[in-house]
């Protein structure tokens, strides 16, 4: 499988976190994964600039447009890690911890963990 994201980012920033649930994957499968992982980094790469928002709308559009949208508070915290994150990236990991594409993130704890960063990893 090929990577969405480039290793390093123009400004080095840490990468969001966006995990896969188990169910989504079985749901769209492999190729459903892939292309959804593409649809969010090109949203993110154009994002450039825009707010939660609008970055909430584009994803939505696009994610429609090939039969892959979520419901509307997923594609509402998609926006927000992507205006939270210009620039840095995205890594895409199952929920499992296997990575499917982008840079690697950087250990965060458990998603069940309480800890001081505000950087969990967001479920699909």
């Amino acid at each position: 499988m090929t990577d969405p994201t480039p290793e390093s980012s123009e400004n080095d920033a840490p990468p969001a976190q966006v995990t896969v649930s188990t169910g989504f994957a079985e749901r769209v499968g492999p190729d459903g994964v892939r292309r959804w992982t593409e649809l969010i980094q090109e949203v993110a790469d154009s994002a450039h600039g825009a707010n939660t928002d609008e970055i909430a709308e584009m994803l939505q559009a696009r994610l429609d447009a090939d039969g892959l949208a979520g419901p509307p508070v997923e594609i509402k915290r998609l926006g927000e890690a992507i205006a939270s994150h210009p620039g840095g990236g995205i890594a895409f990991v199952y929920d499992g911890g296997e990575h499917i594409g982008g840079p690697h993130a950087q250990p965060t704890g458990s998603a069940h963990q309480d800890t001081e960063s505000d950087d969990r990893p967001l479920y699909s």
